[in-house]
């Protein structure tokens, strides 16, 4: 194809509007100026190279000026702004202490990173992006180094951690999981999980000298309501320079690698061996089998056999760790851990750790420390629980430090949060921050819009803070630190002030949206669906902690306007919470008390309980008719709707509706005939509800293997728009960890929910969905994508650039609402002139493509069609 920035000065546009072959041709030279049947758009352009490049390019009419192609008038502009910065810490998979102690290094499965931390500070030292999604790594024993394996791309890297750079790109087997090195530096051995390979390299030449087939490694993963994952293989363990240890927990074997020959030897054990752990010789490992095989065996490497095998009186979770002589040793069970003489057999009494996930050795000491809650620190010595070192967040992985009693661990499913903390029998948390740089931005769980649609504030729920866009430009505006677990947001009608609840935090936050800052407002822990007055005066936050009830913010001083007003026990069903809403009016606040069976009723005027009104079992999701005279409650477990009047004191259940098995969220037509009800139990989905019979008049389809994110009546355009789609992690197996997202924005006949036409966006699976109160803005919150997608369906008028086709005029460049000759030709100058910042629009002319409306970097007549799209729209 030819650029068009080889076109030299002007141009002239020849365009035929009434063939059905029409052609579009841009010449340069001193090209005739002729009218143009239905365009009018006319203007002598003149180049001062008679020798000027002549670029052609010809579509059929229909795509230029209309017709079949694109989505119709009513189409919305499609933007994905993500929040995602440069540096991040996404998916923590791994961490280690340099073995000379001076840094802590944590791997990033999602972001693909190494993030470096000083040890003694905690200062950031750099962030080393890597290729592949890095799962584990090992650090040379001069601290120079670290090896990383990428368990999505077959590959094992070796990088310098003192500049950041990635000295090697090593091919090893697939999905490799695990990665030691031994105590020389000589060689790193990666464990392939899913060929069941070790990969042997060379750290001198970063080869691969041997592969090892024959191995059996196992896999075990952890989520949470918020998206994250935690993914981790079963570890191989060094022995010496020339051998590792591994266990085959499928075939019941203590398994050795020679790392120069490859050979592989195997010791019978009893069944499901799990963990394993070695004294300070490297001569034995105790061996923890889960399960009711209610086994502790030892395997001695010299005789290559099982010398003990004890029986224990619990089922073994899974996690063991031996003092340095090898003859203690503590073991996890189901919310507790038992320490074990592998002498004699004996066995301790349970120690109030609460559930480990792994047992940490405190080289050259009788104590271990727990992974988990509780961090335990445990004397092996005196079989006694010394102190719980932590009560913050649980943590799935840690490593301790080799020079100092210190630890450091990360939180993997309930946050992002690196702990760091002293090991001593006084000892705690000195250190709780995020395990990647500032500022974060991860899992946005939801979005909300202001009325007009221009601004929107977007909640991270795991980075604890608040993105704020601009819907208009498709634009980042900032982020804001808010409070711990924010769960959901509200803006004001006008745009200017945003409230944030916060789940783990005594204070709610509020954004001003101008000067992007916060103010946290104290009050109650456990912040669930916030909400904001019609007249911007009162924000309001229900917690569901320390007495339920519902706090009122006054925005114009941000601080509590009146007590709390307890109202029933809510709660959560899933991911989404016991449901709160305004009167159309602003005047009542109902709540659904899911544990109490009730709908506590407020007045939002002399801010006082008015009523709680007995419902159903567990009563969970609510909407008010369009004249507010009604409230509709779900309730969950026994199946059925609440039909209640809105009287003040006289309120009071008038009818009860069936419903499908565990019905959540509720809407409902402006003219009452009709209920829009979701559905999470068996035959889950979405129908449409008869509102006065309860009747099941349709139920609205689901793509197969997509989920419903949510769905808004819009009363404004007569239809009901339904978020759909997928966002799946996809963990072990051959792919070892992918990631799959899409999404669907339906519009659906409001009188039965039939399918009328849909917007689609490949890329960013949606979590929630809201809209602008005028209807004119879809935001879908992406979690994994981390941004948001907004359809806008009132996007302005993207084709008007210019008030005028004179370079000379104050008006050139500035848009004048209207799209006219004086656009195109503006348009024209600046696609000749090579104007990236103006022309390059697009890079493809093709509207069913995703690059379609997404600029390449380049200028072509991609860019000028996709212009010509925008025009043919007007205003």
């Amino acid at each position: 194809m030819v650029k068009a920035r080889r076109v030299v000065g002007a141009a002239v546009l020849v365009a035929s509007a009434g063939s059905a072959s029409g052609q579009v041709t841009i010449e340069g030279a001193r090209g005739m100026s002729r009218d143009v049947t239905g365009l009018e758009l006319v203007r002598e352009l003149w180049s001062a190279d008679a020798d000027a490049q002549v670029v052609r390019v010809v579509r059929p009419a229909t795509e230029c000026w209309g017709g079949e192609a694109g989505t119709g008038a009513e189409a919305p502009d499609i933007n994905f702004v993500g929040a995602t910065v440069d540096e991040e810490g996404d998916g923590p998979s791994s961490v280690a202490y340099t073995p000379d102690g001076s840094k802590i290094v944590i791997a990033h499965r999602e972001s693909r990173t190494l993030v470096v931390w000083d040890a003694a500070t905690r200062a950031l030292v750099r962030v080393i992006s890597v290729p592949g999604r890095a799962q584990d790594i090992a650090i040379t024993p001069d601290s120079t180094r670290a090896v990383v394996a990428a368990v999505d791309a077959a590959e094992a890297y070796v990088v310098d951690l003192g500049t950041g750079a990635l000295l090697a790109t090593v091919p090893v087997g697939n999905a490799p999981g695990s990665v030691v090195v031994t105590p020389d530096g000589t060689k790193a051995a990666v464990a392939n999980m899913f060929d069941g390979t070790l990969s042997v390299i060379d750290l001198s030449t970063y080869t691969e000298t041997v592969r090892v087939p024959g191995l059996v490694f196992s896999v075990t993963f952890s989520f949470s309501t918020d998206g994250l994952v935690d993914l981790q293989y079963s570890q191989v363990d060094v022995i010496d320079n020339g051998r590792v240890a591994n266990l085959d927990r499928f075939g019941d074997q203590f398994q050795i690698i020679d790392l120069g020959t490859g050979a592989l030897a195997s010791i019978a054990v009893p069944d499901q061996p799990a963990d394993m752990s070695m004294n300070a010789a490297r001569t034995q490992a105790a061996v923890c089998h889960v399960g009711t095989t209610r086994r502790i065996s030892v395997v001695d490497f010299a005789s290559m056999s099982v010398v003990q095998t004890w029986t224990t009186p619990d089922d073994c979770w899974g996690s063991i760790a031996v003092n340095p002589a090898g003859t203690k040793a503590a073991y996890t069970i189901l919310n507790a851990t038992k320490i074990i003489d592998l002498t004699t057999g004996a066995i301790s009494g349970s120690l109030s750790t609460a559930t480990l996930n792994d047992l940490l050795q405190i080289p050259g000491t009788e104590r271990v420390v727990g992974v988990g809650y509780n961090a335990s620190l445990i004397d092996l010595s005196t079989g006694s629980l010394v102190r719980n070192l932590n009560a913050t967040v649980s943590t799935g992985i840690g490593a301790m430090s080799p020079t100092v009693l210190e630890t450091a661990q990360c939180s993997t499913t309930f946050g992002e949060d690196l702990l760091v903390m002293t090991t001593t029998s006084t000892g705690g948390v000195v250190a709780n921050q995020h395990t990647g740089p500032a500022p974060e931005s991860d899992r946005m769980s939801f979005v909300a819009l202001d009325d007009d649609g221009s601004e929107a504030v977007g909640v991270f729920r795991v980075s604890d803070n608040a993105a704020l866009f601009d819907v208009g430009s498709a634009s980042l505006s900032g982020l804001v630190p808010v409070g711990l677990r924010p769960m959901t947001a509200a803006l004001t009608p006008d745009g200017s002030k945003a409230v944030v609840a916060n789940a783990d935090s005594f204070f709610s936050t509020v954004i001003d949206m101008g000067t992007g800052t916060g103010t946290n407002v104290p009050m109650g822990r456990r912040g669930s669906i916030a909400l904001v007055s019609p007249d911007g005066q009162y924000g309001y936050v229900p917690v569901v902690a320390d007495g339920d009830g519902i706090n009122r913010i006054d925005l114009t001083t941000n601080t509590l306007a009146g007590p709390k007003v307890f109202t029933g026990d809510m709660g959560s069903l899933g991911v989404d919470l016991s449901q709160v809403a305004l009167s159309p009016d602003g005047t009542v606040i109902a709540l659904a008390g899911s544990f109490s069976d009730v709908l506590s009723l407020v007045d939002t005027g002399t801010w006082t309980l008015i009523k709680h009104v007995p419902v159903g079992d567990f009563p969970f999701g609510l909407t008010f008719s369009a004249d507010g005279s009604r409230i509709y409650v779900t309730n969950a477990f026994n199946d059925t709707i609440s039909v209640v009047s809105n009287a003040g004191g006289a309120s009071a259940v008038l009818s009860t509706l069936a419903a499908p098995d565990l019905p959540t969220n509720i809407a409902i037509l402006p003219d009452g005939t009709r209920l829009y009800v979701q559905n999470i139990g068996s035959g889950a989905g979405l129908r449409v509800l008869d509102a006065s019979t309860g009747a099941t008049l349709s139920t609205i389809t689901v793509p197969s293997g997509e989920f419903l994110a949510g769905y808004k009546v819009d009363p404004v355009n007569g239809r009901l728009l339904a978020s759909m789609g997928v966002a799946t992690t996809t963990m072990g197996g051959s792919i070892g960890f992918s990631v799959t997202e899409s999404q669907r924005l339906r519009s659906l006949s409001l009188a039965d929910g039939s399918f009328v036409e849909e917007w689609l966006d490949p890329a960013h699976g949606p979590r929630s969905m809201n809209t602008s109160g005028d209807f004119s803005v879809v935001g879908v919150a992406c979690s994994l994508s981390e941004g948001a997608v907004f359809y806008d369906f009132d996007p302005g008028c993207p084709a008007d650039l210019s008030g005028s086709s004179d370079p000379n005029d104050p008006a050139y460049g500035v848009p004048d609402g209207s799209a006219d000759a004086s656009d195109f030709f503006y348009y024209l100058d600046q696609f000749v002139s090579g104007n990236l910042a103006e022309a390059d629009l697009t890079g493809s002319s093709d509207p069913n493509d995703p690059s379609y409306g997404v600029p390449d970097g380049d200028l072509d007549a991609d860019d000028f069609f996709y212009f010509l799209d925008l025009f043919v729209q007007g205003c």
